[in-house]
């Protein structure tokens, strides 16, 4: 310290007296004895002061101080940006470039300040500003309400279920208030002071700028837009989405900015007035369509909150109420649904866990099962409703309504089982845009079948239990503003953007926990006081939801990627995703198994029949290699091919395989076989039938919105028969 400051000196004193240079090197000796015992940070502090000081003095004693200025911090740019690659390899690619971008900004900063005044110049002529202040305003505004209240209840109200509830945030208008408040700020409040504070000719600038960022974000979010799939509070768009090649969409969408920006800058002064007419219509109609979701956001939400009042939300310091009651003396039939298990995982599972394995003894496993379709709206209908719910039967009866024809699918098996005596218990039914798995309206008239929604209902008690608490509700905060920002950037952005912004070490870890904390209670939710005959469907999505496990205990949620994680020999070429699902599928299958010793424990088993089926399957990086046939089984026959296991009464040998050409529609028929021998569709008023003797159509639905109100708008891509074996997959031409 005492040595810069001496070189400080001599810098700075060129021009004194001899008296003021003894001063100024006295004062460093007087420093180094006053500070010479003092704490570090002090020291570094004065360090610091004393070589910014000296490179200051250096700079300026140069004839072109701010060009020296620039090279050096562009120098020390450039060396951070290098010194980043070199020792953080392990850090993402995206947060590279852009550091390295940053770091060449700043060395082409003069070029840009150039460029931009030329710019300025040529796109402003006007200096009147009386009449921009309008359409300024309105430009601010419409951007504030499609960023903070449109696209927010967008997403929102497509589920208002799985954004209420979570962790210490009950309503989902807290999370659309902050997105309000925020966009409020930066697309209102601050531009305006701004405006205020600059020139006329930065006025008309901003008015024109403002006026293009809203008209491009409206495009982009509306016009130019992704189908980005199912999303929960972590707002995880699949990569698959992003990186995949619209070159028309980012033509047309650069094409309109620059138009928009030409037609500025050549005829802003005719068309300034229409200009605000147009963003008060779009500003109106951003209001209404934000009006329109907001109320069926309050309508599910309000409905959610008294389904749980009604469940009588648990009480942390009692013990869990017994809700499934089985009889130890007639027989019970037990349906699991479990969202998006697929059924090669289960191999998978005998061979690599066989002692947990070993509690599925009794099952009957149907590896050649089909699904009609890849996602819960295609596949569900028919698992739980039978042959008469598949997509095309679905859409034979086009002038009935889709949401009633769910809630009929919903109601067979509980119905025929219910005709036959049996006790009913329903508990999760597969989540659409009709029904959320906790929405029971389609059972109103049948007060005879209980219905109880479970979902996120033990999670608090889960986080005490395992001592896991994260907060999904920042989490979700976070994650709402960015994905409104992603949909108003132009498509060729929009990647980029997400590899900055996502979080990868959370993923699905809200949803799974909110599904798999039920699933962790159920031995506590199970009792054996049920004196008649009992039939109980148990629905789960926690396979759908891909996160990373400890892989000792399978119930506990990794926070980022273990790095030492176990994966099994027959995943060695699988992706993180991959891997990340069967995870999630063993975490289930390990409950499901513990369950299966209770009921061993209390002699239930033997007379208790016990199906596992799924919607559907996943795509998956199961088969190694980069071939037609191996991206075909990854990608189609995964996702179409479901879990489908079954015990029977009295069954307790070995798991078995049997080959027999199965789709998930068979459940209703494996569950009452030699119990039920009239299956019927109380509904049509005719007989179940099993209708797949000719092959099936599977539907490869590309969009969750390919429906309207009576029909689903997804043709079938292919027909299968007799095998899921590649051979007999039939491409249907569209």
């Amino acid at each position: 310290m005492t040595v810069i400051n001496i070189f400080s000196g001599i810098s700075y004193s060129k021009q004194s007296s001899f008296r003021e240079k003894i001063q100024i090197y006295g004062l460093a000796l007087v420093f180094l004895f006053l500070l010479y015992n003092s704490p570090s940070g002090l020291v570094i502090y004065w360090i610091f002061n004393n070589l910014f000081s000296f490179a200051k003095n250096i700079v300026k004693s140069c004839k072109n101080p701010e060009k020296i200025l620039h090279i050096l911090i562009s120098v020390f740019s450039l060396s951070l940006s290098l010194l980043f690659w070199i020792l953080r390899p392990d850090a993402k690619f995206s947060k590279k470039i852009l550091l390295t971008l940053a770091a060449l900004f700043v060395c082409a900063l003069p070029f840009f300040l150039k460029f931009s005044e030329k710019l300025k110049n040529r796109f402003i002529k006007e200096t009147d500003t009386k009449e921009y202040f309008p359409l300024f305003l309105l430009s601010c505004l419409g951007l504030a309400v499609l960023l903070g209240l449109t696209l927010p209840l967008n997403v929102i109200s497509s589920d208002a279920a799985e954004f209420s509830f979570i962790g210490n945030t009950e309503s989902p208008f807290s999370y659309v208030k902050t997105s309000a408040l925020l966009f409020t700020g930066l697309c209102v409040v601050w531009p305006l002071l701004l405006y205020k504070m600059f020139d006329k000719n930065t006025k008309v600038f901003m008015t024109k700028s403002m006026f293009t960022l809203f008209v491009s974000a409206v495009l982009n979010a509306f016009v130019f837009k992704f189908n980005y799939g199912i999303l929960n509070v972590n707002f995880a768009v699949s990569s698959d989405v992003l990186q995949k090649s619209y070159p028309i969409l980012n033509i047309l969408s650069v094409s309109f900015f620059f138009a928009i920006i030409i037609l500025l800058t050549s005829k802003f002064g005719k068309i300034k007035k229409k200009s605000a007419y147009a963003t008060f219509i779009l500003l109106i109609a951003l209001t209404a369509i934000s009006t329109k979701n907001a109320i069926k956001t309050k309508k599910v939400f309000d409905y959610y909150k008294q389904n749980i009042a009604n469940q009588n939300n648990d009480n942390l310091n009692s013990d869990i109420e017994p809700i499934f009651h089985l009889s130890k003396t007639e027989q019970n039939v037990v349906v699991f649904f479990l969202d998006r298990a697929t059924s090669a995982f289960f191999p998978i599972f005998q061979e690599e866990m066989p002692e947990l394995a070993e509690k599925f003894n009794g099952f009957t496993y149907f590896p050649n099962t089909i699904s009609f379709g890849n996602s819960t709206l295609y596949g569900s209908t028919a698992m739980i409703g039978g042959y008469d719910y598949t997509p095309e039967n679905i859409n034979s009866r086009g002038n009935i309504p889709l949401q009633k024809k769910y809630d009929e699918s919903a109601l067979i098996m509980p119905l025929n089982f219910l005709a036959n005596d049996f006790s009913i218990t329903v508990s999760g039914l597969p989540s659409t845009d009709f029904r959320d798995k906790n929405d029971f309206r389609g059972f109103e008239s049948f007060p005879e079948i209980k219905t109880y929604g479970i979902f996120k209902k033990y999670i608090k008690r889960y986080e005490r239990e395992k001592s896991q608490r994260i907060k999904f509700d920042d989490i979700c905060r976070k994650g709402i503003t960015n994905f409104s920002i992603l949909q108003a950037l132009l498509p060729a952005a929009r990647n980029s953007f997400s590899g900055i912004t996502k979080d990868n070490t959370l993923e699905d870890s809200e949803a799974f926990l909110n599904n798999f904390s039920s699933l962790y209670f159920l031995r506590n939710l199970t009792d054996f006081h049920q004196e008649k005959k009992s039939f109980i469907f148990i629905g789960n999505d926690s396979p759908h939801y891909a996160t990373w496990l400890n892989t000792e205990s399978y119930d506990e949620v990794l926070i980022g990627k273990n790095q030492n994680k176990y994966i099994p020999n027959s995943l060695k070429t699988a992706d993180d995703e991959t891997i990340m699902n069967y995870q999630v599928f063993v975490a289930v299958l390990k409950q499901i198994g513990l369950w299966l010793d209770l009921l061993r424990e209390n002699n239930c088993f033997n007379n208790t029949r016990i199906v596992i089926t799924s919607d559907h399957g996943y795509k998956n990086k199961i088969s190694p290699g980069s071939d037609k046939e191996s991206k075909f089984y990854n990608n189609e026959i995964l996702a179409h091919t479901p879990l489908l296991m079954v015990k029977d009464f009295d069954s307790a040998s070995k798991i078995k395989i049997d080959k027999t050409f199965m789709t998930n529609a068979d459940t209703i028929f494996l569950a009452s076989r030699g119990i039920i021998n009239n299956l019927k569709n109380p509904f049509l008023g005719q007989p179940l039938k099993q209708e797949k003797s000719d092959g099936i159509l599977v539907t490869n639905a590309h969009s969750n919105k390919s429906y309207n109100k009576y029909k689903l708008l997804e043709k079938p891509s292919f027909k299968v028969k007799n095998n899921v074996e590649l051979s007999n997959w039939e491409e249907i031409s569209r």
